[in-house]
């Protein structure tokens, strides 16, 4: 993402010329060719043009003993309904930014394209959090049915065996004539 959205931010200056130029100390086309290759650090001048490109305001933070914010691309309040969340970025050593990533907050790569979209945030992740363990639960009963259903369709295999197998005995000792039925050869073998 990180080589597109560089492509995407030079082909931005390079189509808006006139806009950045005045803010570029070397030769435009000399700044441009440069910035495009892989590990040259972006600048004030390529975070204006991702603001604009994106639609998201810029918000800049500096470390000191208390904290201190140093710019911000718009005047208005932050809503937690905010359509275009800000790309929130750490000056270090007065040369490199670095950005500022709440963890808990699916903020990460809203707007690069869609510019006005809006999402329902973090309950999104907590409704598909909570939508998966109730899937989970109910894939958990369904299965536990299944199993109960399988132990007793087995103990009705087992019981339907055992009845077919004494009637067989049965049968063979009526056929053979020795005995009536398996309950006179029990009694006899027990003795009464």
């Amino acid at each position: 993402m990180h080589g597109e959205v560089r492509r995407l931010c030079m082909d931005y200056m390079e189509r808006n010329r006139d806009h950045f130029a005045p803010f570029v100390a070397e030769n435009f086309s000399s700044y441009v060719a440069r910035k495009r290759q892989p590990g040259q650090h972006g600048n004030h001048v390529e975070l204006q043009a991702i603001s604009e490109m994106f639609g998201r305001p810029l918000e800049i933070y500096e470390y000191s003993e208390s904290e201190r914010f140093l710019f911000s691309s718009r005047n208005i309040p932050i809503t937690p309904l905010d359509v275009n969340i800000p790309i929130r970025l750490s000056y270090h050593g007065s040369s490199h930014y670095n950005s500022v990533v709440d963890p808990f907050a699916p903020e990460v790569g809203l707007g690069l394209g869609l510019p006005g979209y809006y999402s329902r945030g973090a309950n999104n992740l907590r409704d598909a959090m909570k939508e998966s363990e109730d899937r989970s639960v109910e894939q958990a009963m369904l299965e536990s049915e299944l199993a109960l259903t399988d132990i007793e369709r087995t103990e009705k295999e087992i019981s339907d065996q055992v009845r077919d197998s004494a009637r067989s005995v049965e049968r063979s000792y009526v056929n053979e004539g020795s005995r009536t039925g398996l309950y006179e050869e029990l009694l006899a073998l027990e003795g009464i």
